[in-house]
């Protein structure tokens, strides 16, 4: 089928079905649904290095996919989250995307990264004991001769 924007705005679109029973409605929501999917798949391997997974074992082969899935879903619940305790989602303003409307995924990971650099470098640091320096003593204050 053929579907044509009565305005012109947009190019014409074919859709196939290999179901010759099915309606044109069914093939249209079909795919309209399977949109936000595909768009997960693509924003995985784009930003989350799902495409260029270097798995050589078949239990990694088998869990590149779903921790892929599991880091883009905790991305998207934190969004989620920090909206909902009050927060904002912004983008930077480009040229190329005057009419933007919604964040994107970018945007997303863009926003934790800067929540998380914020988080670990606002506080007050804390002195690590281990980083201490030894107090001087004696046999430290005098140059060692080569």
């Amino acid at each position: 089928m053929v579907v044509r924007d009565p305005s012109g705005r947009r190019r014409d679109e074919a859709f196939c079905c290999t179901d010759l029973c099915r309606e044109a409605a069914f093939v249209l929501e079909t795919y309209a649904h399977r949109w936000t999917l595909e768009v997960t798949f693509h924003d995985s391997k784009q930003y989350l290095g799902f495409g260029q997974a270097q798995s050589q074992t078949p239990t990694a082969v088998q869990r590149t996919a779903p921790f892929s899935g599991l880091v883009y879903s905790l991305v998207l619940l934190w969004a989620a989250a920090h909206v909902q305790q009050g927060g904002t989602l912004s983008w930077v303003l480009r040229p190329w995307y005057r009419a933007k409307m919604a964040v994107a995924f970018p945007d997303l990971l863009t926003a934790l990264r800067q929540d998380l650099w914020r988080a670990r470098f606002s506080a007050a640091p804390v002195p690590s004991p281990r980083l201490r320096k030894p107090a001087p003593t004696p046999h430290h204050t005098q140059p060692l001769a080569a």
